[in-house]
């Protein structure tokens, strides 16, 4: 029997109410990963000398906006940039707009007086 089909059986309140009960059970952990994620990370973000580009794509919701703006506000040297109309994997769901970006950015910073080194 498919998940559709076991689903089709029950009641729809049933249905509805356990939507919503996982949701919010959802929320509540990346909620509780964001905060982690964010102290974990934190001061070693707080160190970075290096020019940083921090993307986000529009839909995605494993790391909240919050935590987003807060980590791209503490980086020193950080450009946040927010891809539209992409998901999680931005660079594959929409390719053609994080390779300009990232392209913007690089040329930025190369016009700064950054140099590259070759290893």
């Amino acid at each position: 029997i498919s998940e559709e089909q076991a689903t089709s059986l029950l009641p729809s309140r049933l249905v509805r109410e356990f939507g919503e009960w996982k949701y919010a059970l959802d929320q509540t952990i990346l909620r509780q990963l964001n905060l982690e994620f964010f102290s974990n990370v934190a001061d070693d973000a707080r160190q970075l000398t290096c020019p940083v580009l921090c993307l986000r794509s529009s839909h995605q919701s494993i790391i909240d906006d919050t935590t987003w703006e807060n980590l791209a506000a503490i980086i020193p040297n950080a450009t946040g940039a927010i891809i539209p109309q992409s998901r999680h994997t931005v660079m594959l769901s929409a390719p053609e707009a994080f390779n300009a970006r990232v392209l913007d950015f690089l040329y930025t910073i190369g016009s700064a007086g950054d140099t590259w080194q070759e290893f």
